[in-house]
């Protein structure tokens, strides 16, 4: 029997570098523990630099 498996998308907030974005697959347990997790996609989003014209 297979386990569930979910994929999502995470935001994380850093202080310095601006946003990562993260999509994940995660594998559950039938109570809902999560056993494993793939990144299946890492994006670095800098943060707007007002100094040239990006949103304050």
């Amino acid at each position: 029997m297979s386990q569930p498996t979910e994929r999502r998308q995470f935001i994380l907030d850093t202080e310095d570098e601006g946003r990562i974005l993260l999509t994940a697959r995660l594998v559950a347990q039938a109570d809902g523990t999560v056993v494993f997790t793939d990144v299946q996609d890492f994006q670095r989003i800098p943060r707007p630099n007002p100094e040239h014209g990006g949103n304050q």
